[in-house]
């Protein structure tokens, strides 16, 4: 296997103006090839030579396979499906009209003697028992719908009868120190929790401290919580203050965490410790304190969709909820103005909905299903992303060149992170390596560059290398392996492969030369396959693998359709979708590959087909179209009935995604 290029003599180099030497990779795909790195020397000729690759390109179009794309008309034959007109077979079913004559049972004949029944004849009033068509009346059952109502079930707090509630009145000293030992401060013991349940832990700590001079003084403290003896939660807070004299301090400390075990019994304790003080006397207390455990139904958050809208004013904006389980809106919230792209939080209890026409953010507590609270932030946000670790939110300010910080658990601004002049329009979370990558454009053109933002720290790196995005579609450019340690940047000419290390986040940039990759996504796992969508004209997908230790292999080429628009992966990384806005010759769709399947693709026909969401179970995606959102199911892969959401789509948010989502 080939390694990267690498010149050890010389520093690493973006490449320049122009871009590098062009090396085209091959149309059929090739194993154990290498990236270019800067200081590599790719050799002039084959640079000249490069440009032949799109004659490669009318390869593509010999792709008349395609024509077996007729054999899709074949599946026009599907229209043989009139057979199921043969359901009018069914209409024999009518023969159960034919259980009306059982309702006609000559018994009823006999309710006419039931005249007679002065005497006897009265018990036959046990036709009352034809009270029993009341059970017909379990056809209300169709009221399930009403259980739909039931998961309006807010009531999921409702087992209040779940609670399990602790609190602590005595005073606790908490001893100094950096860090001092950890001090238990309460403990909650936790019935039995069931399966699809998750628990709501809320705690609260009052803690006093004395200055022992008037000089200024501070204090540090940790905190967390346990499950059963391990943590599972953990977060400091740091206090300082002027004083003139020696004072008594007290700050309240509260606490939320929802935890998502497996059913079991659980007990669940909170403790803290000092890490540092200032002119403090000899020890802290803890002067009281509250801690409750409370079970609640986990599937609602993490199982509706998402939909911003807007009203007939263009201009106000809502939120649309829909129930997959029946396909149905079953609550309307309204946001700001204008709002666009939506991220949800990777434990399901948040929704962030960005409003760029008000420059605001609304937080959607799921549990509540309402509007907590709108946060101020830059000029014209455009796309959001919420950390997997579920510490941080990231809000890209498109028109005030910045990336504004949010605390998922408090839902208050940390930061504003400054990008230079240039305009922050699509974001990516790493799943390990603690950055959040931001694609950002210079001055409204397709040339720009991207940034690193460490997560604990917040300080920003810039990559060396300037980015020529592709304008149409506009996609996110941006994509990483699972490991984090592979950043992939699509341009127009160029695919960049950006390798990280714990203290940098770009630490090598290589190349490859390409015609017309527009966006991808990896799959999970050790083997960093890349799914990548082509430029609008062309018929082919394509797959790449890429090795940690520099070289790759292929890229493979998969039959398409002209005009592919989205591309996602489901949760459980099954099945990698496609969205196909269609034209004159071509019909808009879904297109569903297997990967683990040797690559089997599926075709979804729709109306219209633009970006698609994927729930957390991985079984239904919903495409988005105009004034619709259209279920498909994913195993199945069949269109179902479509959700008409009365205004146009602006966003959806299904299942968690690191990578933000373009509008």
């Amino acid at each position: 296997m080939d390694e990267f290029k690498e010149n050890k003599n010389q520093p690493l180099q973006a490449p320049v103006n122009g871009g590098p030497g062009p090396i085209i990779i091959g149309e059929t795909g090739e194993d154990d090839q290498e990236i270019i790195w800067p200081g590599s020397d790719p050799e002039p000729p084959e640079g000249t030579r490069g440009p032949q690759g799109p004659k490669g390109d009318r390869g593509h179009k010999g792709a008349t396979g395609p024509t077996g794309h007729t054999g899709d008309t074949g599946s026009t034959g599907a229209t043989g499906a009139p057979g199921p007109t043969g359901p009018t077979g069914p209409t024999g079913s009518t023969g159960t009209p034919g259980e009306k004559g059982i309702t006609g049972g000559t018994g009823d004949d006999g309710s006419e003697g039931g005249i007679g029944p002065v005497g006897p004849e009265g018990p036959r009033g046990a036709t009352g028992a034809t009270g029993d068509e009341g059970v017909t009346g379990v056809t209300g059952v169709t009221g399930p719908t009403g259980v739909t109502g039931g998961t309006g079930g807010r009531g999921d707090t409702g087992p209040s009868s779940e609670i399990v509630y602790s609190k602590s009145p005595q005073d606790i000293l908490l001893p100094l120190g950096e860090p001092s030992s950890w001090l238990t401060v309460n403990t909650v013991p936790f019935v039995t929790l069931d399966q699809q349940q998750a628990v709501k832990v809320e705690a609260s700590f009052l803690i006093g401290w004395d200055s022992t001079t008037t000089d200024d003084t501070s204090l540090t403290i940790d905190y967390r919580l346990l499950r059963n003896g391990l943590p599972i939660y953990s977060a400091t807070n740091t206090y300082g203050f002027r004083t003139s004299s020696k004072m008594i301090n007290e700050e309240l400390v509260e606490i939320f965490h929802v935890d998502t075990p497996e059913r079991g019994a659980y007990t669940y304790t909170l403790q803290v410790r000092t890490n540092g003080y200032l002119n403090l006397q000899n020890a802290t207390h803890i002067l009281n304190s509250d801690m409750a455990a409370i079970a609640f139904n986990n599937i609602e958050p993490s199982s509706y969709l998402y939909v911003s809208y807007l009203a007939d004013d263009q201009q106000s904006g809502y939120i649309a909820l829909v129930d997959p389980s029946t396909d149905t809106i079953i609550q309307t919230i309204q946001v700001g103005q204008n709002p666009g792209a939506l991220a949800k939080s990777p434990d399901g209890t948040t929704v962030y909905v960005v409003n760029s026409a008000d420059n605001s953010v609304s937080i959607i507590d799921t549990r509540e299903r309402r509007v907590v609270v709108t946060l101020a932030v830059g000029l014209n946000p455009v796309a959001v992303v919420v950390t997997p670790d579920n510490s941080k939110a990231y809000v890209a300010n498109y028109d005030s060149h910045s990336v504004t910080v949010i605390n998922n658990l408090t839902r208050e601004v940390l930061s504003t992170l400054s990008m230079g002049t240039n305009h922050p329009f699509a974001l990516l979370a790493s799943p390990t390596n603690g950055y959040v990558y931001v694609a950002c454009r210079q001055n409204q053109a397709d040339v720009g560059k991207v940034y690193a933002i460490s997560v604990p720290s917040e300080t920003v790196f810039s990559a060396a290398t300037d980015f020529d995005y592709i304008s149409e579609p506009q996609q996110n450019p941006l994509a990483v392996s699972s490991d984090g340690e592979t950043l992939i940047v699509y341009t127009k000419n160029y695919v960049y492969v950006l390798k990280s290390e714990p203290t940098s986040p770009f630490s090598k940039t290589g190349y490859i030369t390409v015609n017309g990759w527009v966006s991808g996504i990896f799959l999970e796992g050790t083997n960093n396959y890349n799914y990548v969508m082509k430029e609008p004209t062309s018929t082919q997908l394509l797959y790449w693998q890429i090795y940690g230790s520099g070289g790759y292999s292929g890229p493979w080429y998969l039959d398409s359709y002209k005009r592919q628009y989205d591309i996602s992966v489901t949760p459980d990384n099954s099945r990698v979708l496609v969205t196909i806005i269609g034209d004159d010759d071509q019909f808009a769709g879904l297109q569903i590959i297997e990967p683990k399947n040797n690559n089997v693709s599926h075709f979804v026909e729709l109306p219209i087909a633009y970006k698609v969401e994927i729930t957390a179970d991985s079984t239904k995606a919903y495409v988005a179209e105009n004034q619709y959102v259209h279920p498909v199911d994913i195993l199945g892969y069949q269109a179902l009935r479509a959700v008409y959401i009365g205004k146009q789509v602006r966003g959806m948010a299904g299942a968690y995604r690191a990578r933000s989502v373009q509008i």
